[in-house]
């Protein structure tokens, strides 16, 4: 996530981490969803091999992108639900690398 730091420092308005630690901390917390518990899950890469090397159908395939997608989503909605810090966006008033992580699964749920 070295790149997220670069982006920082090269474009800071507006930051893509907070710049108070809790706030910092919550915004790793739900990208981290995305980035270690949806996303391997749901790459191309593990999707072929379901099919190649497991025998697995077209529907199996799309049932365990389904559930994957599925829980990690739902983590993610249930940790912004009625919490303090969330705003128009996943953490506060602008947008943060909690509101970008989430959108290429989105596009991947829609597909």
């Amino acid at each position: 996530m070295a790149i997220i730091e670069y982006l920082d420092e090269v474009f800071p308005e507006p930051p893509l981490l907070p710049k108070d630690p809790i706030g910092w901390a919550r915004v790793r917390a739900l990208a981290y969803i995305v980035v270690c518990d949806i996303h391997p899950l749901n790459n191309m890469r593990v999707l072929a091999y379901i099919v190649r090397a497991l025998g697995q159908g077209e529907e199996d395939r799309l049932r365990w992108c389904r559930h994957w997608m599925g829980c990690g989503l739902d983590t993610i909605e249930e940790l912004l639900l009625d919490h303090p810090n969330t705003g128009p966006f996943c953490h506060g008033d602008e947008p943060t690398l909690a509101v970008i992580c989430p959108v290429p699964q989105v596009y991947n749920a829609r597909r």
